[in-house]
């Protein structure tokens, strides 16, 4: 996401050898982008005119189906305080532009890599919860709210032989399209596998 042509263009080439890229001009195209594509990943420019990154991400964050996707920052901005804000705001990463593209591919592929270690992590986590009484007490995070959720509704329906995806993403009040999105991205698995 970059309100700069040459940028977003930069971007692609730079990692559409290794990853599917969707682009966007500004940070309110981005944001809807996000929320209907559910991307792996985010790469977004600071200083754009309208929705500007930080404002982007906190809205990401804030949003139950993009909170979880790793976001980097790049700005002309490289002070100490601007890099601690973006950081503060929930950006896993910040890079001073310029930058050198095999940094940040390297940084990309790190990114995803732990995303996936965390998937693996939470159908683990998944599965110990799912033995033990709920605390309401307890802080639990978004993506296993989402499971829990997902988990209790299969389990309501699970000697229904017509209940169906659908009947299961309508419960979860989201699209069909969403529910597979939203699975994959929290855990690897489509809402089938799941």
């Amino acid at each position: 996401i970059d309100d700069d042509e040459e940028i977003r263009l930069f971007l692609e080439e730079s990692l559409s050898d290794a990853y599917k890229i969707l682009t966007a001009g500004d940070g309110e195209q981005g944001l809807q982008r996000a929320l209907t594509e559910l991307p792996d990943l985010i790469v977004s420019d600071v200083l754009m005119p309208g929705l500007n990154g930080l404002q982007l991400l906190k809205r990401l964050k804030s949003h139950p189906n993009t909170s979880h996707i790793p976001t980097i920052l790049l700005t002309s901005k490289a002070e100490q305080s601007d890099r601690i804000e973006g950081l503060e705001q929930g950006a896993d990463d910040y890079l001073p532009k310029p930058f050198h593209a095999s940094y940040l591919l390297a940084r990309v592929k790190s990114l995803i890599e732990r995303r996936t270690e965390l998937q693996q992590r939470l159908l683990a986590e998944l599965a110990v919860a799912s033995d033990r009484p709920e605390d309401p007490d307890e802080q639990v995070s978004p993506e296993i709210r989402f499971l829990n959720e997902a988990t209790a509704i299969i389990e309501r329906h699970i000697d229904d032989g017509d209940w169906s995806i659908e009947d299961f993403a309508s419960e979860m009040c989201l699209s069909h399209t969403s529910l597979f999105q939203r699975m994959k991205s929290v855990v690897g698995l489509s809402p089938v596998e799941f």
